[in-house]
């Protein structure tokens, strides 16, 4: 995600997720991070959280897509660091 969105992008995640106060229930938390990275990225990331095993809720999705972003423009299976 970094070499997708830069170096700020975790530290953007991370704030949001702060922001949220108390933890959300177990099975909520991986669509508030899915949430929170999409809108960090300002792309729907639902496509490659699935791809990597990831298993979002229908709410969870429904909430990403409503924020009517673009799909990802890249495959996260396929980012490399580059070599020295």
């Amino acid at each position: 995600m970094t070499l997708a969105y830069g170096e700020q992008f975790w530290p953007q995640v991370h704030r949001a997720l702060r922001e949220v106060g108390d933890p959300p229930p177990v099975n909520e938390r991986l669509d508030l991070l899915a949430f929170h990275a999409s809108r960090s990225a300002g792309e729907n990331l639902v496509e490659p959280f699935q791809k990597w095993g990831v298993s979002l809720s229908d709410a969870g999705i429904r909430r990403i897509n409503a924020l009517s972003l673009p799909g990802a423009t890249y495959d996260p299976r396929k980012l490399r660091e580059p070599s020295a």
